[in-house]
C-alpha cells in the first residue's frame, strides 16, 4: 500500500514539474516564423506580436500594443468602398482607406480635414483616453500588403502629425499587421445584412 502511494505521489510530482517547466511540444512548431525555402521571415502578427502598435507624443503621450479590427464598408451606395482599421479601447486610432488603394506610399489627412470623405481619401483620427479628438493634419502611410479577402493581412506603417480643434499637436507612429477576419468583407461582397 505504501509503495503504491509513493508511486502515485511520484507520478503526480513529476507531472507538476514537467508542466511547470513547459514540457515538450509535439506539434512540431519551433516558434520560428521563417520560411525554410526562402529564408524570409513572416511579418504576420502572432499571439506575442500585436496587430496594431502605436506611440503618440506631444500634447498627449500614449502607447498601445494589441488587437485591431478590419472591416470593409461598401459606401452605402453613396461613396466608394473603403476599409476601416482600428482598435477598441480608451486610446483609439482609426484609419480609413479607399479599397482602390493597392499599396505603396499614400498621403494621409485628418478625419476632419477637407476631402476626408469615406472611400475618397485615406484619413486618420486619434481619440485619447479623455475623448479629445486629434483629427486635423497630414502624414503618410506606407502599405506593404493590402487585403482583399479573409486571411489576408494589412501590413503598413503610419507617420503623422495631428491637431485637435484648439491646435494641440500630437505625433502618431503606428505599425499595422491586421488580419482580415471571417466577416471583414461581408459588406463589400454583398453578403452582409
Amino acid at each position: 500500500m505504501i509503495k503504491r502511494f509513493l508511486s502515485i505521489s511520484t507520478l503526480i510530482f513529476l507531472s507538476i514539474v514537467l508542466t511547470a517547466c513547459g514540457g515538450s511540444d509535439d506539434s512540431g512548431d519551433t516558434g520560428d516564423n521563417s520560411d525554410t525555402d526562402t529564408g524570409e521571415t513572416s511579418t504576420i502578427a502572432t499571439d506575442d506580436e500585436p496587430e496594431l502598435s502605436f506611440t503618440i507624443t506631444g500634447a498627449v503621450d500614449a502607447e498601445y500594443a494589441g488587437s485591431a479590427s478590419l472591416f470593409c464598408d461598401d459606401g452605402d451606395g453613396i461613396g466608394n468602398p473603403f476599409l476601416e482599421i482600428g482598435n477598441i479601447g480608451t486610446n483609439l486610432l482609426a484609419l480609413n482607406i479607399p479599397t482602390e488603394v493597392l499599396g505603396g506610399t499614400v498621403s494621409v489627412i485628418g478625419s476632419d480635414d477637407d476631402g476626408s470623405q469615406p472611400g475618397a481619401a485615406t484619413y486618420v483620427d486619434y481619440t485619447d483616453e479623455n475623448r479629445n479628438s486629434y483629427d486635423l493634419g497630414t502624414g503618410e502611410l506606407v502599405i506593404e500588403s493590402m487585403p482583399d479577402e479573409e486571411g489576408d493581412v494589412f501590413i503598413a506603417t503610419l507617420n503623422m502629425e495631428l491637431n485637435d480643434e484648439d491646435g494641440n499637436a500630437v505625433t502618431v507612429v503606428a505599425d499595422y499587421a491586421v488580419e482580415a477576419g471571417m466577416q471583414s468583407f461581408d459588406d463589400c461582397n454583398g453578403e452582409g445584412s
